[in-house]
């Protein structure tokens, strides 16, 4: 694998539903905890986009209404799988 130039900037998305509940799933990049659906986001790709790609992927949802909440920065953080500079960009979606 190659060794990490630059960071990683990467969105997650914070998914409330009718019942004020949030959308959680297990991860195997994160030793299987439950996190927020998300993901890297890919060259030429826009947040709001890469945050839609990711949902679909990793929930099968559609989302909608997206707004930004907050960043976060990650460097080296040992809960990762490898040593890794990221950049979270997180959104809400309120159903």
């Amino acid at each position: 694998m190659e060794e990490q130039r630059f960071p990683e900037p990467t969105v997650g998305a914070l998914i409330i539903g009718p019942d004020d509940r949030l959308l959680l799933i297990r991860s195997d990049r994160w030793k299987s905890e439950w996190v927020i659906p998300g993901g890297h986001i890919e060259l030429g790709e826009r947040m709001e986009e890469a945050l839609r790609r990711e949902a679909k992927e990793e929930t099968g949802l559609d989302v909608y209404d997206i707004e930004f909440l907050c960043f976060q920065e990650f460097v080296f953080d040992e809960v990762f799988w490898t040593k890794s500079h990221f950049i979270f960009f997180d959104f809400i979606l309120i159903e």
